[in-house]
Formats: structure tokens, sequence, C-alpha cells
């Protein structure tokens, strides 16, 4: 029976259940070698021979063997104990990889970024992240990015998000480098695949943009799952409201987050419980930025890794 489903596992990933293996790594395919830790059910060896191969193959057919493989068995959820093996520098922990799909104005931008928790707000010193083998797409003392570091319960969150582009994310595999304060170096590793880029967004059931409201807004929308979503993975959605100075930057005003699942479908500013920033009831009059999210959250031993959507929407408020 075991073998029985090794075999269906096979199939499943797309590889050849009865293939023959030499028994040395050395004179093996990258793709073969994987395969035949997966035959043995050393899903952390596969992990490995992914990293490997995708290093050391200029071949792009295999790389997208590699990463197809990769995304199947970490949809199937035999990822979940694996070790990344990353080294985080004292005072850096919780990382997060995300991947953001931003809809506003009838157009959509996507974004990569890497977030975490640290213990002040100085303890990182640099981040790079890069996809291999030397494209950079984040670097803090470069500023290849930018950065925001804000403080939160038990020390300081930092989130660095890469410039925007209307082309998703691409997929393969990626770098990180990090140097603390103290001059402690970090370092790890990811693969992205396709399904990392989600293919559609929520909307706002009643507002537009441009529209006028009163100091009491309220906002509905369905519940909402990407086409990429998977049982294994669980989400949380969120409605963040800024007001807008003449130079569009943000003052927080309202916020809700959900990430225990509940999943609210309405809020109405002033009813609804608020999570972060300072409301002044009713909404003062002027020009406000909101944005509806949701996130679909998986595990890789420690790291997690974020499929982000939002939609954006610019309202006024003028209170009669």
């Amino acid at each position: 029976m075991k073998k029985v489903l090794i075999t269906g596992l096979l199939l499943v990933i797309g590889l050849n259940a009865n293939a023959q293996f030499s028994g040395n790594p050395a004179v093996q395919s990258p793709v073969n070698a994987i395969q035949e830790a997966v035959l043995q059910q050393k899903y952390d060896v596969a992990l490995n021979l992914i990293k490997a191969g995708l290093q050391a193959s200029a071949n792009q057919t295999e790389n997208l063997k590699m990463i197809a493989i990769y995304s199947k068995l970490l949809n199937l959820g035999r990822f979940k104990k694996a070790d990344l093996g990353w080294v985080l520098p004292p005072g850096i922990s919780d990382i997060r990889i995300r991947v953001a799909r931003i809809h506003q104005n009838g157009s959509v931008i996507f974004k990569l970024g890497m977030s975490g928790q640290l213990a002040k707000p100085d303890t990182l010193d640099n981040l790079v992240v890069t996809k291999y083998p030397n494209i950079v797409v984040l670097d803090k003392n470069k500023k290849i990015g930018s950065i925001e570091i804000e403080p939160s319960e038990g020390g300081f969150n930092f989130s660095i998000n890469s410039s925007r582009s209307q082309l998703p994310v691409p997929s393969g595999y990626y770098q990180v480098t990090m140097t603390s304060k103290d001059g402690e170096k970090g370092e790890g590793w990811f693969v992205l695949d396709e399904q990392m880029n989600a293919s559609a967004n929520p909307y706002f059931n009643n507002i537009s943009d441009g529209q006028v409201l009163n100091g009491y807004p309220s906002f509905s929308w369905n519940s909402f799952k990407t086409p990429e979503y998977r049982q294994s993975e669980w989400r949380g959605n969120y409605l963040s409201i800024g007001k807008l100075d003449s130079d569009s930057n943000w003052t927080d005003s309202f916020g809700y987050w959900d990430e225990d699942g509940s999943e609210m479908t309405s809020v109405t500013v002033g009813t609804t419980p608020v999570s972060e920033g300072k409301v002044t009831l009713p909404l003062e009059n002027g020009n406000y930025l909101s944005i509806l999210g949701y996130n679909e959250v998986k595990k890789i031993g420690l790291i997690k890794f974020v499929r982000r959507v939002e939609v954006r929407s610019r309202f006024s408020v003028l209170n009669k």
C-alpha cells in the first residue's frame, strides 16, 4: 500500500514512477535525484536538491521542472516540517516573504516584500535579496526598495518592498543576506513559483473611486479567495483607511485586521472595533484612501510565505 501511495505521489508531481536510479547522485540529473528523494519520502533532502539544482543548472527547462515539483510538493503539504536552514542575526525573527497584487485606478501592479520582527528599531543594518544568480531586487542600504519600521507588541516590525511592476514577481531561486548593527550576519533562501502571484483580487461592493461619503462610512465586499488558494493555507483579511494630505501622504485613520480566519465582509467606521490608528469621529472632511486586503499564508519550517491581494479606492468625506 505504501509503495502505491508513493508511486501515486510521483505521478501527481509529474515524475516518472518507473524510473531506474543509478544510486550515485553525481551522475543523476537534478530532476532524477529529486525523484529518488521523493520516492524515499526524504522531503528535506528533496528541498535541498531543488535548491542545489536551481543554483547549478543553466538549463531553463530543467529549472522549470524543479520549480513545478517544488510547487506541487508544497501544495501537498510535504514541506511543513522542512528546515530551510535560515540563520538569523540575534534580535531578528518571524520572517515573512510576501508577494502582493495591488489593484488601483483600473490597473494592477505586483511587489515582492519581506518583513519580520526586530528587538530594536536599529537592529537591522542591511538586508539584500538577490534573484539567483545576480539580480538584486531588494537592498536596504542601497535603497533598492523601500523600508518601514514601526513599533509592535514586543518590539518593532520591519517591512521592505520592491518597486512596483506591471509584471508578476518572477519564479525562481532567491538568496537573502542580512547584517545586524552589531555586525552579526545571517542568510537564507527561498523559491517562488507562479502560484505566489495572485491572478484576481477582491472588490468593494458599495463604493467606487472618487465617491463622496459621510463621516461614518460603511464598506462591504464578498468573501474572497484567490484562484491560487490551497486548503493547506490560512487566511486573514483587513481594511485600512488613511487620510491623504495635499502630497498624498498617508495618516492612519481607521484599521481592522483579522488573522484568525473569522473574515468580516463589512465594516462601518465608528461601530467596528479598531485595531490600529486613532479615530476622530466622525471622520474629518478631506481625501482618504481605503485598502481592502487578503493574506493567504503557508509555512516552510519557520518561514511564512504570504500571497497578498489588495484593492485600493480613494474617497472623500464631506460632513453636512
